[in-house]
């Protein structure tokens, strides 16, 4: 799995609309948070190198799934919780 792909993935399934509403909530700059979400800097090749190895063996698509079964973990636990 690549960092880059990771982060493409992460980016088009969150609220964020543009790389410029990331950059404005994060207070980053729009340049920098265009580069790291369309992997444009020269780095990107190796940070991808390090990270596959890593991963090896994971998906884009598992680390995903296993983001969303954490998430609907947690709102079934503020859930339960609201009722006790």
């Amino acid at each position: 799995m690549k960092l880059s792909n990771l982060i493409r993935e992460l980016f088009n399934k969150s609220e964020f609309t543009s790389p410029g509403s990331l950059a404005v909530h994060t207070n980053q700059t729009h340049p920098f948070v265009d580069a790291f979400i369309n992997g444009s800097k020269a780095s990107r090749e190796k940070e991808d190198l390090l990270f596959e190895e890593l991963t090896k063996g994971i998906t884009a698509d598992e680390l995903l799934a296993a983001i969303e079964l954490i998430k609907v973990v947690r709102l079934n636990e503020i859930e339960r919780n609201q009722f006790l």
